[in-house]
């Protein structure tokens, strides 16, 4: 089965670079359509569903976390930012044995250059989303923004 979305930002290299260890879906196009907007298609992850569905946005399993640190250290060893680390951008699927539990990441839209890419404009910084202080709307992306939510999905999220 695909997934396809249509959006007018994509970090093609994070997805390629997660799919490449099995922590993503795989992506199968990057297609311009239109003027602004790219045609994402990808493996659509079935049977899944996503961390929000079963921890909300509170900490969540232990066992989960090593695929999600992971991820996040494979984009920062590409000098990028993965930006939006929440539970409904980390999706589940049973593995191949019984008490197996594939993790991937999921919305590469946000996803950008340390140091240089933006948060958008849509950030929705209010709520229960426990945010690093300096992230804002438009604000400048960092990877300790990351090492901050990975913090927080692990229920240890630092003072900041």
């Amino acid at each position: 089965m695909l997934a396809v979305k249509f959006t007018n930002r994509y970090c093609e290299e994070a997805h390629v670079a997660l799919a490449e260890l099995d922590l993503a879906p795989k992506l199968y196009a990057v297609q311009p359509c239109g003027s602004r907007l790219k045609m994402i298609v990808m493996e659509h992850i079935y049977p899944s569903c996503s961390a929000a569905d079963i921890f909300g946005n509170g900490p969540i399993d232990e066992p989960l976390l090593p695929d999600i640190r992971r991820a996040v250290r494979c984009l920062h060893d590409r000098g990028l930012v993965f930006g939006d680390l929440l539970p409904n951008n980390i999706v589940m699927k049973p593995g191949q044995k019984d008490d197996e539990i594939k993790v991937f990441l999921i919305d590469f839209e946000w996803c950008g250059k340390h140091g240089t890419s933006r948060y958008p404009a849509t950030l929705n910084n209010g709520g229960d989303i426990k945010w690093h202080k300096a992230v804002k709307r438009h604000g400048i992306m960092k990877m300790e923004h990351d090492d901050h939510l990975l913090a927080v999905l692990a229920g240890r999220p630092p003072d900041s």
